[in-house]
């Protein structure tokens, strides 16, 4: 790829706002081989990448992490969600030093990243950093949902950073079963292993 230096929006996105570039040589991003390029939602305010509105449309990201899509779909009840949008705060424990300083950084609505509901997949997408921990719920305060449909990337590889959810469920259950549909795989209530992300 070449980039005439007299160009100074290098990309622009639109509708639906999805699109994630991986930079194999660096020459998009100007920061090196392997690198990420996305749409700029605050929940990427994270420490591997950079917002460039001005440049980039959204964020460059460094080879440290990966940028992987994860969508939610099928959530129920579904007149409750019709229309909800998700909300994504970055959650990693250092970002905040006590009780008081959680709440305050939950409070501040300006580290949500708000993603619209996309009424032709009846669906929320959107692109994550690997190796971080999010808060997700639906509209402002969360809605529980009895039913909800995680779907990874298709370009997720093994040797992906971990990347951990956060829900609210007020709603009582006695049992949670995960299925990784992809792999053919079941996970029994109480058997996912622990939150490391080291």
């Amino acid at each position: 790829m070449y980039i005439d230096e007299t160009v100074h929006t290098r990309i622009r996105y639109d509708y639906p706002y999805k699109a994630i570039f991986y930079d194999l040589d660096g020459t998009l991003t100007g920061k090196g081989p392997q690198t990420w390029a996305t749409h700029y939602y605050a929940h990427l305010n994270v420490s591997e990448c950079e917002h460039l509105e001005w440049v980039y449309n959204g964020v460059t990201c460094d080879n440290t992490a990966q940028v992987r899509r994860i969508g939610f779909r099928a959530a129920k009840p579904a007149a409750l969600f019709a229309g909800m949008e998700i909300r994504i705060l970055p959650y990693d424990d250092y970002l905040w030093t006590d009780a008081a300083g959680k709440e305050a950084y939950k409070d501040n609505k300006s580290n949500y990243g708000k993603i619209i509901w996309k009424k032709d997949h009846v669906t929320w997408a959107a692109a994550y950093v690997t190796g971080h921990k999010y808060k997700v719920h639906w509209g402002q305060a969360g809605i529980d949902w009895e039913n909800v449909q995680v779907e990874v990337s298709e370009r997720w590889v093994p040797t992906d950073k971990a990347i951990w959810m956060v829900h609210n469920h007020s709603d009582v259950r006695s049992n949670i079963t995960v299925t990784d549909s992809t792999n053919g795989i079941e996970f029994s209530n109480d058997t996912i292993a622990g939150t490391d992300l080291t």
